[in-house]
């Protein structure tokens, strides 16, 4: 030890052992905090970590991750499943332009920022016109992407029906080309957005969806179909072998498929998945009998295409008639479910079906037929 001089020093400690000392002191505290972190003891609260330890379902823990950023306000609807919507649509014509228009000024506004896709097959101003007047709204031309599209044109002096299924052949493929393309660029980004989404939604630009009906839809059906859900008004053919199914006016269909039918669709053209039909029968006819995929169709009563209707019934319910079930039970044909139709919406307008029942029903469903809504005008 140094003495202190006259001058009035103090004492100092050799530089060795204040070095040793601090070396003592920073190692302690390192080890509170690896402590603290690692699931010991908290630095806050000193109290045992309540971080989990045991692996939960995969979807399940999408659930308790959508909490985070779920742009819904309801602590119910954080823990619904996120889904991305791609809306099948077309300016070909005023009318097609027109549904377009409807659906991105109306019920696509209820949907999470960014999770609205619209795909077009035409190069025309219509095109451009509505994707200028919404910039908020992701919009694809089909027919403007340099990809694996290209590689189906339409076959010289082709009927305007084999025209039309090549168009919508295009348009499901692209759904799974762009999500799947899109979700490897974000996960480079670090976004979790995608990677977290649960459904992948493609509606015909003739339906509507009530967004947060729909979440809640598919949150009660996925326990009995995860990971391979396909919801939506599902038909059948009983004659087939095995029962054949396919989906009418839309989908929605898990993340955990989708990305395995992305792989099929991309290792395959048309030509070898023999698949000449639409986007309907025909893509389901493919991932049904050309694939090794599972996949669990759960048939919704709260999905109405433009091949079904509602009537009331005995204490408030709701007697939901569809083109399959009227087949299967009655055996009637297509034009006599027609005029079926036709006699309930003349009902409608008499008034001899409340309209307060119809209100009701497009209020409560999950998907429906835009049509309905001209009904109460």
């Amino acid at each position: 030890m140094r003495m202190a001089s006259d001058h009035g020093t103090t004492n100092r400690m050799p530089t060795c052992i204040r070095v040793y000392l601090i070396s003592v002191a920073l190692l302690a505290l390192l080890s509170l905090l690896i402590i603290g972190r690692d699931g010991g003891i908290s630095k806050r609260s000193g109290k045992k970590s309540n971080r989990p330890t045991t692996t939960r379902r995969p979807w399940a823990v999408k659930l308790q991750e959508s909490t985070d950023t779920a742009p819904t306000p309801s602590s119910t609807e954080a823990v619904l499943p996120r889904v991305h919507f791609y809306v099948k649509a077309s300016c070909n014509s005023s009318s097609y332009y027109e549904r377009a228009k409807h659906a991105a000024e109306t019920w696509t506004k209820d949907a999470a920022e960014g999770s609205v896709t619209f795909l077009f097959d035409d190069n025309n101003g219509g095109f451009d016109e509505l994707s200028n007047a919404h910039p908020g709204l992701e919009m694809i031309n089909v027919d403007r992407i340099n990809d694996r599209h290209g590689e189906y044109s339409t076959p010289e002096g082709s009927s305007s029906e084999v025209t039309k299924a090549l168009r919508l052949r295009r348009k499901t493929r692209a759904v799974f080309a762009d999500f799947t393309r899109k979700r490897k660029y974000r996960a480079r980004q670090g976004s979790p957005y995608l990677s977290d989404t649960d459904f992948i939604c493609y509606l015909d630009d003739d339906m509507s969806a009530n967004v947060s009906n729909l979440r809640r839809d598919l949150a009660s059906n996925m326990p009995s179909c995860s990971p391979f859900c396909i919801v939506g008004e599902i038909f059948g053919n009983a004659e087939a072998e095995p029962w054949a199914r396919w989906t009418v006016g839309g989908w929605c269909m898990q993340q955990h498929l989708l990305l395995q039918v992305a792989k099929l669709l991309a290792r395959n053209t048309d030509e070898d998945l023999v698949w000449t039909g639409s986007d309907d029968v025909g893509f389901n006819e493919v991932v049904q009998r050309r694939s090794n995929l599972h996949l669990n169709y759960v048939n919704s009563d709260r999905w109405y295409s433009e091949l079904s209707y509602a009537v009331p019934g005995a204490d408030g319910q709701v007697l939901k008639k569809s083109f399959f079930t009227e087949r299967v039970e009655k055996n009637i044909n297509i034009a006599t479910f027609a005029l079926a139709q036709v006699q309930w919406r003349k009902a409608i307008k008499k008034k001899a079906i409340d309209p307060a029942f119809i209100r009701g029903l497009i209020e409560n469903s999950a998907v429906y037929h835009v049509e309905w809504e001209k009904l109460l005008a």
